[in-house]
Order: structure tokens, then C-alpha cells, then sequence
């Protein structure tokens, strides 16, 4: 695993590490790559062999074989200028999109340049609540509200078409939709009203897309806070803790039945403590039929709640356990969250961007980054 040495200055450390990425990845052993059980059908489990009849590996035992090798670098937040990613050495990006200001043939010379830099892609589908004039959606908005029948049926068929376009298919295996972000209190999140009719939608634009455009991987809404799932007593805690432990769980069986991942976000203040969101994840998921060969993902992580922060030391050890704590549990990607330091956020969302408003390298997280995906390009090629 990638480990910086917190004990030199930070420019040194960096020297070093770059200069013996060769060293660490050839003595990484390789591990085996999850083998791809057949598409996932919508309305229940569906047992699967491989192509010699040998049962497959399921996805909850990824983190059992060697897993420091199962986890993608990608970055989150500049989805539409992937070669600013390339250059950081990510392998992907994810950014999230207003349905109701989505035009898919706009967005295809940006799937272009994905397919030519060999980079993996996940939008995240979002139905923003709309001024008041009915024509423009707030892009600072943190509520959604579901969409029409008309909105749903258009933009589904609107959808189809992208998804099918050759560039599109170029991308297969590393194109991913997700289905709204952080449902249970985030940016996305909707009423308790709103909830049957938003996931009536997601379920049809799963089933439109396992049917008409399986080679893309579908992902279920961002979960956060996910501790509240194993609470059996939660007297006290008031009825909206009720309602957030159901809709949690509601999303976790969406991703098992009718999903190829989960996505937890882990902005986290220790890697114990995503060590400990992802095995709640994990032992939540396997309970649901398909939940075993359902992937996890975490499609925004970071040391944000690290408190810490003129600790530079403490920082990098902070981001290396929460890696660690990925790679560990066997997440297939990881986002790093943010590239930039995004607008209208709490501060603690801010801190820790790969670059600052104008650009420029913010450390020690840009070196950080850098660092780790050049390790990590260094031991796929080892492994190949």
C-alpha cells in the first residue's frame, strides 16, 4: 500500500517516494481480478457460475485475497475536463449532473475524450428542484423533487440513446451511472413525500438500462452516515432518525437488487473509521439477495473531519489509513474528493481540495495524490 513516510519534511518525502515507486510496485503480488458474474437482473438474487462452471467470486470476499490491489484512483469533481485528472494520474472521474439541464449529445465530445485517454467515468444523476420560473435548476440547491411523467419518459429515452452511442460503448466496464447522490441528508436529498416516487424512477431507468445498455455499471445513491443501520434502539434519537435508517436501508437493497455497486462516502477523521463505515456496508449488503456480488465503491473520500490540520504529519498518516481502509475492504473505486474547493460548502468540504480556487496545487493533499497514482500505475504495469 501507499505509505508515506511522515517522519521528512514533506518535499523530501515526496522525492523519495516518486524515485522508489518502481521498487514498490514490483514487490506488490498481483490479485486475481473479481471475476465479472453476468448481468444483473432487476427483481431478485441470480446465482451465477463462471465460464468453467467454478463458482465466482463474490464481492464480499474481495477484501479477503490480497486486497491492497483491488482499489482505482479516481477523482471527483472534474468530470468535464478529464485531462486535468490525467494529469494528477487519475484513472477516472466522477461529477454530479442536473437531469433537468442535461443534454446527452452535448456530453458526447466529453465521453470522446474519456474513451481517448483510456479514463473511467461515473455521472451522477440528480433532479434539482427548479426556480420558480420553471426553466432554470439552482445549481446550489440541495433538495430534489421527483421528476414528471413526461420528465421521466423523455429523459430516460434521451438517456438510452447516450448510452448506446459507440463512444459510450468504448467505455464499457469503466462508464458509471449513479442513481441521485447522498439521499439521506446530503446535496440530492429529497422529503420523505418525495421518496416512493424518486426511487419509482430509479428502478425504471435501472431496468431501462440492464435491458437496453447493459455494459453500463449502475450505482446506488451515496450513502453516508451509515452507522445508524446496525442501531436496533434508536429511543430518543426522534423520529427522523427512523426515517434515515430506513431509506438507508432502502438504498442498500437497491444497490443488491438492481445495481453492479454501492457507494459509500467517506470523508472521514481516521482510517478506523472507514474501516468501520465499510464493514457496516459490507455485512448490510451480503443480507440482501445479489448483495455478495455487489461491489462497493466510494465515490467521494478524503481525511476532512481529520481536526488536526497544521499537523502535516498527521495529515498524510490520516489519508494513508483511510486508503489503507479502502484497499482493505476491497472498494473497486475510490474518488478522492475534491478536486476543487467546492462552492457553497461547509469549510471542512474545502480544506483538503487538490487545488485552490485559481488552480494551484494545494498541499500536502495535491502531492498526495500525485504520489499515490503513480504508485499505483507502477504496480498495474508490474501485475500486467
Amino acid at each position: 500500500m501507499y505509505r508515506i513516510n511522515t517522519s521528512r519534511p514533506l518535499a523530501k518525502v515526496i522525492s523519495i517516494l516518486l524515485l522508489s515507486v518502481a521498487v514498490i510496485g514490483c514487490a506488490k503480488v498481483g490479485r486475481a481480478t473479481r471475476v465479472i458474474t453476468g448481468e444483473k437482473r432487476a427483481g431478485g438474487d441470480n446465482p451465477q457460475t463462471t465460464d468453467t462452471g467454478t463458482p465466482p467470486i463474490s464481492a464480499s470476499d474481495l477484501g479477503k485475497q490480497n486486497s491492497q490491489d483491488t482499489t482505482s484512483l479516481w477523482v471527483f469533481g472534474v468530470q468535464s475536463a478529464p485531462d486535468k485528472a490525467a494529469a494528477i494520474g487519475a484513472a477516472g472521474t466522477r461529477g454530479i449532473i442536473d437531469l433537468r439541464t442535461f443534454k446527452p449529445k452535448q456530453y458526447t465530445a466529453v465521453l470522446n475524450k474519456y474513451a481517448q485517454l483510456d479514463m473511467g467515468i461515473c455521472l451522477t444523476f440528480r433532479w434539482k428542484a427548479a426556480t420558480k420560473d420553471g426553466q432554470k435548476a439552482r445549481g446550489a440547491d440541495r433538495v430534489d423533487v421527483p421528476p414528471t411523467p413526461d420528465e421521466s419518459a423523455s429523459k430516460i429515452n434521451d438517456l438510452m440513446g447516450f448510452f448506446n452511442t459507440p463512444t459510450a460503448k468504448k467505455l464499457t466496464g469503466k462508464f458509471y451511472v449513479q442513481i441521485y447522490n447522498e439521499i439521506s441528508g446530503g446535496p440530492g436529498r429529497f422529503g420523505e413525500k418525495e421518496e416512493d416516487p424518486m426511487f419509482e424512477f430509479a428502478i425504471k431507468l435501472a431496468k431501462r438500462i440492464r435491458k437496453d445498455a447493459p455494459h453500463i455499471k449502475i450505482v446506488s445513491p451515496a450513502l453516508t452516515a451509515i452507522e445508524i443501520v446496525e442501531k436496533e434502539d434508536l429511543s430518543g434519537m426522534g423520529r427522523l432518525a427512523k426515517l434515515r435508517k430506513a431509506r438507508l436501508l432502502r438504498t442498500i437493497k437497491f444497490g443488491a437488487e438492481y445495481g453492479d455497486a454501492v457507494d459509500i462516502h467517506l470523508h472521514e477523521g481516521s482510517g478506523a473509521d472507514a474501516d468501520k463505515a465499510l464493514k457496516v456496508v459490507r455485512r448490510t449488503l451480503d443480507k440482501y439477495p445479489g448483495g455478495k456480488d455487489t461491489e462497493i465503491v466510494s465515490l467521494e473520500w478524503s481525511c476532512a473531519r481529520f481536526e488536526n490540520r497544521t499537523d502535516t504529519k498527521a495529515v498524510l498518516q490520516t489519508l494513508n489509513d483511510v486508503w489503507d481502509a479502502l484497499n482493505e475492504n476491497g472498494v473497486t473505486v475510490a474518488a478522492y474528493g475534491a478536486y476543487w474547493p467546492g462552492k457553497n460548502q461547509k469549510e471542512v468540504y474545502q480544506w483538503k481540495s487538490l487545488v485552490d480556487v485559481n488552480g494551484k496545487p494545494q498541499e500536502p493533499f495535491h502531492s498526495f495524490f500525485t504520489g499515490l497514482s503513480a504508485q499505483e500505475k507502477a504496480r498495474a504495469q508490474n501485475n500486467n
